[in-house]
């Protein structure tokens, strides 16, 4: 976004102490994975939902994402002139009560049967994306203002560690409570979000912004920060919406494979591990700043890996000398999307940091351009069922998904590579 970041006070000239903000973001991206991962697996079981409502849940969930973060820079700014005593840290306060609040609806309005209303788990989703559209560029500015250099890199690389850990604990530890008990799993997440306010009291009253001149760490920005953060910033919503395809499907395709209900969680969290692998790599080895490489393998690990766990419960079903193996098959293509996802990712959040100057419209814009992935990734997932459903096409519906997921994909990012021709020579 090209506004003017919020002018600093003296109050917040120093960078956030970064031990509370990191438990803060793992607690908080527990609610987060078990939310935009979890919930799935939670209305498959208690609703009988399959891949077209889920779909049309995460389509949902995304549109909100997407105004939520595209607005919160606004927000801060409108709030600070309306009433100056409501700072960004009351505002992420705010954040996570009305979260909180929104994890215990569908227990508290559950039928005689214990059954929640299908409204409850929509409006669960709905109040969700748009806290947490506030919530994380907030986190974000905090993570990375007044930090440069290597700092920057330690911050950023372990925040990406914290909250990739975290959706990974969220899904194992969800994985014997969907059949017995998803609500209070539910009514859980919120009450870990609501744990997590007095760690806000560590936290200034607002994000310090970028570093002042005389930082000891402080070094002009090489030129070609900006042009691999314009290469980024299309592979990222490009990546989530891979990961939004995937993830409402894999229930079904566990289940084509024969897995156990229980067992789905910890075999979806395989991409999870995969991407903290990646992200620990990452924020250990500085060595992939300012390289051109790191976008491309990402890419490509990211596609192959996708259309690998896609087809892997088709090719099983279709051709009996891989029908054993259509789960070792679905694992390998989780683990490629995985490390792919966190190449795309790591160099996404550190260089719109970089270079926008870790500003909440930074933080903003790079959480608007994930919820363009979590928006058409599941409307891919429609449309392809569409054309598996319609009579000219006799196609299965992952075959119509990867077909209709990749070619929207390389078609968008050799549209946007175009304009850019010529600026990472």
């Amino acid at each position: 976004m090209a506004t003017t970041p919020k002018p600093l006070t003296q109050a917040a000239v120093s960078a956030a102490p970064l031990t509370p903000l990191l438990v803060f973001v793992f607690v908080s991206s527990l609610g987060t994975g078990a939310i935009t991962h979890g919930v799935y697996f939670l209305t498959e079981s208690t609703l009988g939902y399959g891949r077209p409502p889920n779909y049309a849940l995460a389509a949902m969930f995304g549109a909100i994402y997407i105004l939520s973060a595209a607005g919160v820079g606004p927000l801060v700014r409108r709030a600070a002139d309306l009433a100056p005593w409501l700072t960004t840290r009351a505002l992420l306060g705010g954040c996570v009560l009305l979260i909180a609040l929104a994890c215990l609806l569908p227990i508290l309005a559950r039928t005689p049967t214990g059954a929640p209303p299908a409204w409850t788990l929509w409006a669960l989703l709905a109040i969700y994306a748009g806290a947490t559209g506030v919530l994380w560029p907030v986190t974000e500015s905090f993570i990375s203002g007044g930090r440069t250099g290597r700092e920057m890199r330690s911050a950023t690389g372990r925040f990406n560690i914290a909250w990739s850990s975290a959706t990974v604990a969220a899904l194992l530890l969800m994985g014997p409570l969907v059949e017995t008990a998803p609500l209070w799993f539910l009514a859980g997440v919120g009450l870990a979000h609501l744990g997590t306010l007095p760690l806000l009291l560590w936290l200034p009253a607002d994000p310090a912004g970028e570093a002042p001149d005389d930082h000891p760490d402080k070094a002009p920005r090489p030129p070609v920060y900006l042009d691999l953060l314009r290469v980024v910033r299309v592979l990222l919503p490009l990546s989530y919406l891979y990961s939004a395809a995937l993830i409402p499907q894999l229930p079904t395709a566990l289940a084509r494979l024969g897995l156990d209900a229980s067992w789905k969680p910890a075999v979806a969290s395989v991409y999870l591990v995969a991407r903290l692998g990646g992200f620990t790599l990452f924020e250990r080895w500085h060595a992939w700043h300012g390289k051109r490489w790191m976008p491309v393998v990402g890419a490509s690990l990211l596609v192959s890996g996708f259309a690998l766990a896609v087809l892997a419960p088709e090719l099983a079903h279709r051709h009996t000398p891989l029908s054993g193996v259509g789960l070792p098959l679905l694992l390998a293509g989780l683990t490629l999307f995985g490390l792919g996802a966190s190449m795309i990712y790591g160099a996404a959040i550190y260089y719109a940091m970089a270079v926008g100057s870790a500003s909440v419209d930074a933080g903003g814009t790079h959480e608007a351009l994930i919820g363009l992935g979590y928006t058409f990734g599941p409307l891919c997932g429609l449309a392809a069922i569409a054309l598996a459903d319609s009579g000219g096409f006799q196609v299965e519906s992952t075959t119509a998904l990867t077909v209709v997921s990749v070619s929207i994909a390389v078609g968008f990012v050799a549209w946007r590579l175009s304009l850019a021709r010529g600026k990472l020579r």
